[in-house]
């Protein structure tokens, strides 16, 4: 990945797609954001292949790229994606931005409390994530003892790795101009700095059905699509690849948002 990572901040040729007009996007910097990976390892390589092919025939010579969040659980290879999201941002932490989404927040409260408060990320798609660490999966109504195994286990290929204090340090947030990327999504009546953490990794309420007035555009997974979309504020890049359709990268420079797609 490391390789593609350098060609997506290098110069290649190919075509380009036409970018769709955006009365009042104006990111200070432009940059690619890529939807929901859910443990889609070949979904997000192909995806950030079309990145590197798409860069130099558009306005994005000088792109950020941000990862959505919910890089784990329910697809099949989760610690590939990991590995690879993490040496990307590690290689160029001024490039590659990597937020947290609620499945990452509910990872690590199973390793926080796996009998209580995290037992539950057993059955949004933790097994998966347990199998694909090499560890036999458990379900929230196994015994406490295979729970905590499971746990420990988790915790030590995290940890031997780099990638739980890396996640730890990770934001649930990325703003440039007046875009901002969250996984989830904001209340339309609060500015961003005034928000609980929570909102921008599991949402609120009125993000979809209540357009903001402060000018401020936000880009978000989160919530599936059949379609990627750019109204009314709001950008939302995930449509659904564990479940069969594609991942979706949104393409944002001032005054356009276009999409690539798996």
């Amino acid at each position: 990945m490391l390789n593609r990572l350098k060609s997506v901040f290098s110069k290649s040729a190919s075509a380009s797609m036409a970018g769709v007009s955006v009365t009042g996007l104006h990111p200070d910097r432009p940059f690619f954001a890529i939807g929901d990976v859910h443990g889609c390892h070949t979904k997000m390589n192909t995806v950030l292949h079309k990145i590197a092919a798409d860069r130099t025939a558009s306005d994005l010579d000088e792109a950020a790229l941000v990862f959505m969040g919910d890089f784990v659980d329910r697809g099949p290879d989760s610690a590939s994606v990991l590995r690879e999201v993490r040496a990307a941002q590690v290689a160029a932490p001024q490039d590659v931005i990597c937020l947290i989404g609620n499945h990452e927040l509910m990872m690590q409260s199973f390793l926080e409390d796996p009998l209580g408060r995290g037992l539950r990320w057993l059955g949004f798609g933790g097994q998966e994530t347990l199998r694909s660490f090499d560890i036999a999966p458990v379900s929230a109504k196994a015994d406490g003892e295979a729970i905590m195994d499971a746990a420990d286990a988790l915790e030590d290929c995290l940890t031997v790795e780099g990638l739980l204090d890396w996640l730890r340090d990770q934001p649930l947030s990325w703003q440039s101009g007046n875009v901002l990327c969250v996984h989830a999504g904001l209340d339309p009546d609060l500015s961003p700095e005034n928000h609980r953490p929570n909102h921008f990794a599991w949402g609120h309420r009125d993000f979809l059905t209540r357009p903001r007035n402060d000018g401020l555009w936000v880009v978000h997974g989160h919530t599936i699509t059949k379609r990627p979309s750019c109204s009314d504020g709001r950008i939302a890049v995930d449509t659904g690849a564990f479940k069969g359709g594609k991942l979706t990268a949104a393409a944002v420079s001032k005054g356009k948002c276009r999409f690539l797609q798996s």
